[in-house]
């Protein structure tokens, strides 16, 4: 699957057909046509450097290589799905989520003993029904208690940057 540096790469999603979902996949396809198949968009950081979050909202990670916008036709699903490995220099816990139109949906809580020499990986995902507007996704961090908190979200090479996966999929 060819991936850039932070650029998408939208590619075609199948809907399996058999099973109880064969009536459904073939309605959908009926009634949506090719925006059935589905696409995605697989983004992923440029590996050039840790990130570092020190603020106590939510706050995007990377909008010039992770953020993603898309329209969602009427009938699909917008699946946003955010990996990155994390670990704290300092503070307290913290928080990585995937914001849609600005808010975020949906987040994951870090805690424990972490570093940026002993990180976690960590996966959060979010779903937007289809109402055929463009909507924007993006990744967010935060820090739980102060400012004097630091987040770090490891970046430091191609493989282990953080990557951004929003896909549509039919609704039914």
């Amino acid at each position: 699957m060819p991936m850039g540096g932070g650029a998408g790469v939208a590619l075609p999603v199948g809907i399996s057909s058999g099973g109880t979902g064969a009536t459904t996949a073939a309605a959908a396809r009926s009634a949506l046509g090719a925006a059935a198949q589905g696409s995605h968009t697989l983004k992923r950081s440029t590996g050039s450097g840790n990130y570092t979050i020190n603020s106590t909202t939510f706050a995007a990670i990377d909008d010039t290589n992770l953020l993603v916008t898309v329209t969602v036709p009427t009938g699909m699903l917008a699946l946003a799905m955010l990996m990155a490995n994390c670990g704290q220099a300092s503070g307290s816990s913290g928080e990585i989520g995937v914001a849609i139109d600005g808010t975020v949906q949906a987040y994951t809580v870090l805690s424990g003993t972490l570093s940026a020499t002993n990180p976690v990986s960590q996966s959060v995902m979010a779903v937007l029904t289809g109402d055929g507007s463009s909507h924007t996704f993006s990744p967010q961090a935060r820090v739980q208690v102060s400012a004097a908190s630091v987040l770090t979200i490891l970046n430091g090479d191609a493989v282990g940057c953080p990557w951004f996966l929003v896909a549509l999929l039919p609704a039914n």
